[in-house]
């Protein structure tokens, strides 16, 4: 093969045929980020102990590529290290299938346009059966069957070179393909009926056509195959035995029934022929999951640029079905009259083999119930086979120049084509999944900010989301895949992860509705009949009074005491203000705080907070805005989380016990409140929820300019929340507020600033938005409650007033402050990182009006 260093066909040919490769594996990889299959069992090599308890489904444990994902695993299953390895494994694919091709062809021009060929067909594979569907067709996944059938080749054709060398040469040859096919069904126990069907297949032909050498080579495939599906079967009993990895209950035999009536028959057949032809990228309806669908999509095929790929590909698989009859009647045609042997050419009797294989693979995916639409990757065999029978096909043809100059325009052609329609389907794949990606993204950013042991959920949905975590080096929470709404999962999966997993803190993802996938919808009264009420939740879609998912964390396990919840409405978690218990202060003061935004109280009224809390106050703050600054949610949950660290901090409490509640007010509003357990409801935190106002009150773009102050001074009549939960007037607001101060009793409140101090250091409008809403409330509240006082604190212009913190106080406030910023990445964490900032006059200063 010295001329493939220098022939410039072939050097093109191939710099068309990697370059495109990299091109649809990086876009493959990309979308099969969404799907478990892809991530799950690199997340089984994260340690030895993890691995060691591993549960593989015993038919497919994907044992050629523990390397690979070990590779992954090594790299903290990063993304990035995932989206490596898949091309890397695409790459190994493509490059093994180039090198048997040059094995057949030896003419560099004729090898050139079969590699112009393969880059059309795989450029023509779509990604998935359709946008969203979360499986596989071609073969740019690391976890779906490539590399595989490069070993079957690989070890099929020694067993044949194994039956036609020399006795010197033979033990070693069959001997080897004995050792890859013997390592390919310990991986892969498809492949067992498909080498042993195959043989049976072939050595039928021989047996017809009456041809010895064929014979004798099927026997040979037989044997040996056999041979190695009883050692496979040996050695796996002997692992398991011995503890190295654990197969799971009930994997071992097939995980489809056959089918049973005509009409699945049909619909198999159907699909069946189009996954043949999906697999070969020339499918012009592929994405069409309805049989009745079909014509109308065939028509509509002819309206794309990509029909020109896929008119090529369907030729090229036409190409392929005559050179596969070619050679079958070739082996099976009588030897003239002159002659003693037929034509034996170990190519022929190679691809006639693969075809038989293919015909096996063939009734498999016919005679078995699965969604046969969506399947056609169980099919990829033809794609091998196809370009191997190609090869040897066009190998005993001669072409002119001219035929070979069109050949390679229209296949260079289809190529660019390709490129071009793969790109709009990575699109429309991308697209399909947004919303499921903006999920994920507010799922892993409440578990960095809440973090727990377990998070548990759908498999479908618990690996691509605990992959997000993986670039947070402190990350450790482990994957709990689940079966069913409250029974783990029990295959690619670690037994490590179920113990003690709901006895412990975990995070449970919680769909009430059936999922694509098939995972059964659940309700929130089976789960709180399981674990109990959860300590905190936050609903990903739909509304807190009817939730479609929910992410339920419960920090310190699940509740001894489970009952089923009584009430009508048990499918909400919306809980009325009354029905909080321990409102009252165990000191018998309590202190109502009115801030803006989630720092405002540690900054501004501190160390009056430190000071109260010593001498035994109870403190109930009411955030009036999200603190979002325009970000998404992701950033004002973290916001939140960084308040409680900050309470849970000038506690002194390292592992802090919150409960949170959606709570609902009599008027309709609805709010969040957090209890910190830890201290004996001495602390809570009530979140309205309003949007950040920016410090000029002309509101964010994100929330459509909304402000608090717009509605103070009567620019907009009413204000949405963030969360979309409520909306509030300008009176409404100051009932609201008015309603917590009544719920609470408290002896005093600390609100922020009624007007500005500073014309050099503006303070925030929220700020003093929130100081007016909060004199209102408090002048109704004091009617019934006289002994009650308000201090009202000055925010941004303390910039403007002497040092007044020091000490041990400027010590607690500086550590509660560092607490909350580790959750807020637009602060600093540390003496250093604030030295030139605001911040340092904030922390060092505190002033009321």
């Amino acid at each position: 093969m010295k001329f493939l260093k220098f022939n410039p066909f072939i050097i093109v040919a191939l710099c068309i045929l990697f370059g495109t490769t990299i091109f649809w594996s990086i876009q493959a990889a990309l979308i099969y980020q969404y799907n478990a299959d892809q991530i799950a069992d690199t997340y089984l090599f994260t340690s030895l102990d993890t691995f060691t308890h591993s549960l593989f489904p015993a038919q497919h444990s994907f044992l050629v590529k523990w390397p690979l994902f070990l590779a992954v695993a090594l790299f903290h299953n990063s993304p990035y290290a995932l989206i490596a390895m898949t091309v890397i494994t695409s790459l190994i694919t493509v490059a093994a299938l180039a090198v048997l091709l040059a094995k057949i062809e030896k003419r560099p021009a004729i090898l050139a346009l079969l590699y112009v060929a393969l880059s059309s067909v795989l450029l023509g594979t779509a990604m998935e059966p359709s946008p969203g569907s979360l499986l596989p067709v071609g073969i740019g996944m690391l976890a779906t069957r490539n590399i595989e059938y490069i070993i079957f080749l690989i070890a099929t054709l020694l067993i044949i070179k194994g039956s036609l060398v020399v006795k010197k040469q033979k033990l070693t040859y069959t001997m080897g393909g004995f050792g890859l096919l013997l390592l390919l069904i310990l991986s892969d126990q498809l492949f067992v009926p498909i080498a042993i069907g195959g043989a049976i297949l072939l050595g039928l032909f021989s047996i017809i056509v009456k041809h010895t050498i064929v014979r004798k080579i099927a026997l040979q495939l037989l044997l040996v195959s056999l041979g190695a599906f009883v050692a496979a079967f040996a050695i796996s009993a002997l692992f398991q035995y011995i503890g190295l990895f654990v197969a799971a209950s009930g994997a071992g035999g097939s995980p489809y029934s056959l089918v049973t009536s005509p009409k699945e028959l049909v619909i198999a057949v159907i699909y069946g022929i189009l996954g043949i032809l999906s697999v070969f990228g020339a499918n012009p309806v592929v994405g069409t999951l309805s049989a009745s669908h079909l014509p109308g999509a065939l028509i509509h095929s002819f309206q794309s640029i990509s029909i020109l790929t896929t008119a090529v590909n369907v030729v090229l698989f036409c190409i392929v079905l005559w050179g596969a009859w070619y050679i079958v009647s070739l082996l099976g045609k009588k030897p003239k009259p002159k002659k003693k042997k037929r034509p034996a050419s170990i190519w022929y009797i190679y691809s006639a083999y693969l075809a038989a294989c293919c015909i096996v693979t063939l009734f498999i995916f016919l005679g078995t119930k699965h969604y046969h639409p969506v399947d056609a990757r169980y099919l990829s065999l033809f794609f091998f086979a196809g370009f191997v029978i190609l090869a040897v096909f066009v190998s005993s043809k001669k072409f002119s120049k001219r035929f070979m100059a069109i050949a390679a325009a229209v296949l260079t052609v289809s190529c660019i084509v390709g490129m071009v329609s793969f790109s709009w389907s990575y699109a429309a794949s991308k697209q399909a999944y947004a919303s499921i990606k903006s999920e994920n993204e507010l799922i892993q950013s409440a578990l960095r900010h809440h973090q727990v042991r377990t998070f548990a959920a759908d498999y479908w949905r618990v690996y691509p989301i605990i992959q997000g975590l993986s670039s947070q080096p402190s990350s450790t929470t482990k994957p709990l895949p689940m079966d069913t709404c409250t029974q783990p999962r029990n295959v690619l999966t670690s037994t490590v992860w179920q113990k003690d997993a709901f006895t412990q803190s975990f995070a449970y993802l919680l769909t009430t509705e059936q999922t694509g996938t098939g995972f059964p919808a659940c309700s929130l009264t089976s789960i709180k009949s399981t674990w109990g009420s959860p300590s905190d939740s936050l609903v990903i879609s739909g509304t807190a009074e009817k939730p479609k998912t929910l992410l339920l964390f419960y920090d310190t396990g699940k509740n001894n005491h489970t009952t089923t919840p009584k009430s009508n409405n048990s499918e909400t978690l919306l809980k009325s203000f009354s029905s909080l218990k321990d409102v009252s202060c165990p000191s018998g003061n309590t202190v109502v705080q009115t801030i803006a935004h989630q720092d405002d109280d540690i900054l501004f009224m501190n160390p009056d907070l430190l000071h109260g809390t010593q001498h035994g106050d109870c403190i109930r703050t009411v955030y009036f805005t999200a603190g979002d600054a325009g970000i998404d949610q992701a950033y004002w949950l973290g916001r939140e989380e960084g308040s409680k660290a900050a309470y849970a901090a000038l506690f002194g409490i390292k592992q802090p016990e919150w409960r949170s509640r959606d709570i609902i007010l009599d008027s309709g509003h609805q709010i969040k409140v957090s209890q910190l357990l830890s201290v004996q409801n001495r602390v809570t935190l009530i979140f309205l929820h309003l949007p950040d106002g920016n410090i000029d009150g002309s509101g964010f773009k994100t929330h459509d300019h909304q402000s608090i102050s717009k509605l103070e001074n009567g620019t907009i009549t009413t204000i949405k929340t963030v969360d979309n939960t409520s909306i509030y007037t300008k009176p409404g607001l100051e009932d609201a507020l008015v309603t917590i101060l009544d719920h609470y009793h408290p002896s005093l409140v600390r609100t922020q600033a009624l007007n500005n101090h500073s014309e050099k250091f503006s303070d925030h409008n929220d700020h003093i938005v929130v100081g007016r809403v909060t004199e209102q409330a408090f002048q109704r509240y004091k009617q019934q409650h006289e002994e009650s006082t308000i201090i009202h604190y000055i925010g941004y212009p303390v910039r403007e007033q002497p040092q007044n913190v020091s000490g041990e106080d400027l010590r607690i406030k500086r550590s509660m402050f560092y607490a909350f910023a580790l959750h807020d990445g637009a602060t600093c964490i540390s003496d250093e990182a604030c030295l030139h900032t605001a911040y340092t006059y904030y922390l060092d200063r505190q002033y009321t009006e």
